[in-house]
């Protein structure tokens, strides 16, 4: 493991984050509960220094320290984000084919987005069949009002809803939606037919339709989505784009462990 000897930046980036991932590193692969000496003394450094990382973790919820001893374990946080990196590694696996099979059957630009850590990111797309389309990349984040994909994450995912309208909202367009009671009325109007567009609300002149994706513990994990041009992708969506949109939704929640009946109103 690399040494940590002060706070100043080095190769490695700055020691005081290096020596805090290496804490982080060790704990994970302790396999149980360690104290500062022996913290100390395998990333040869001081007490006092590993003391006042370790206080810094315990506070951010990252690692936990026992009630009776002076020792310390890995926390939820961690736990929780390596949970959902595993989830976004195994939504692509498994939603990278069903998109390609909606794309081939709908002709249009398909996205596969997932939550990371409090954002909607995209995770794969699939380039339509058509010569010309917007073009939305992978890594991009996703505007949570602004975009049909977004949209969907807000009304069925309490937190990221609440993130989102804590955080200010840009307007994007004329149509863009930052006021928050109409926004609260179309996350009831999403959740009730279960699906999301957005007609110039991010950029004018291109709509985008998304539906929601569960995992096994009812959590909304991601989004599939259609984009295009109004005149290929128009406001008035016939109901066979929009019942193949959410049958891919399903299938992909399905290969996560969600169950048909399960509540997805969260």
């Amino acid at each position: 493991m690399a040494r940590d000897t002060g706070d100043q930046a080095g190769a490695g980036g700055i020691q005081s984050v290096t020596l805090a991932l290496n804490i982080l590193e060790f704990l994970a692969y302790a396999g149980g509960s360690v104290g500062v000496s022996a913290l100390a003394k395998e990333l040869d450094t001081t007490k006092s220094r590993i003391y006042r990382h370790l206080q810094t973790l315990v506070s951010q919820g990252f690692i936990e320290q026992h009630p009776d001893s002076e020792r310390y374990a890995i926390g939820p946080r961690i736990i929780t984000l390596g949970q959902r990196v595993r989830d976004n590694l195994n939504l692509t696996v498994a939603g990278l084919p069903i998109i390609k099979e909606l794309r081939d059957g709908v002709g249009q630009q398909c996205v596969l987005s997932g939550l990371q850590g409090g954002q909607l990111r995209i995770l794969a797309s699939v380039q339509s069949t058509g010569m010309v389309e917007p073009g939305f990349r992978e890594g991009t984040v996703l505007p949570p009002h602004a975009t049909a994909q977004g949209k969907v994450a807000m009304a069925f995912c309490r937190e990221y809803r609440e993130k989102a309208l804590n955080n200010g909202l840009e307007s994007f367009t004329d149509h863009t939606i930052t006021k928050t009671p109409r926004l609260i009325e179309e996350m009831e109007r999403i959740r009730g037919r279960g699906w999301a567009d957005a007609p110039n609300e991010i950029i004018s002149g291109v709509n985008g339709v998304a539906a929601p994706i569960f995992d096994s513990s009812e959590d909304l994990v991601g989004t599939v989505g259609i984009s295009n041009f109004l005149q290929y992708l128009p406001q008035d969506l016939p109901e066979t784009v929009t019942q193949q949109l959410c049958d891919a939704a399903l299938r992909i929640s399905m290969a996560l462990g969600y169950r048909l009946g399960m509540s997805a109103t969260r």
